[in-house]
């Protein structure tokens, strides 16, 4: 068995940093979109995972992936692919709140005007 440089494991921790650089970008986005808001709309936390979900999730597919490949091939050191591959499994967990959010939010706002307070 060979060891190999951790080329993987270095791309997939570097995903996995980049969705957290992601979800950091998109909640400031989120906040400011809805700091000074009068009218009635979306809070702050459905903006953020409206906008931070897709590439949020590609990247942790992506990391995971990458991860996995690299323990996989058994590179050293392997402690990039095993934090990466450890890391990308809660953002799992963020996609199916910010879906959860959107067919909450999408579902009260579908009532009447000023249903979505």
């Amino acid at each position: 068995m060979t060891t190999r440089r951790p080329i993987c494991g270095w791309i997939a921790f570097a995903l996995v940093l980049a969705a957290a650089v992601v979800l950091g970008v998109a909640v400031a986005y989120g906040y400011q979109q809805t700091a000074d808001a009068f009218v009635q709309g979306p809070a702050w936390f459905f903006v953020t995972a409206s906008a931070a979900a897709i590439p949020f999730g590609a990247l942790c597919v992506l990391g995971l992936v990458l991860g996995v490949v690299g323990i996989a091939r058994h590179e050293r050191p392997g402690w990039p692919a095993v934090a990466a591959v450890v890391l990308a499994i809660p953002g799992f967990g963020y996609l199916a709140v910010a879906g959860y959010l959107a067919v909450t939010v999408m579902t009260a706002c579908a009532g009447p005007p000023g249903a979505c307070a």
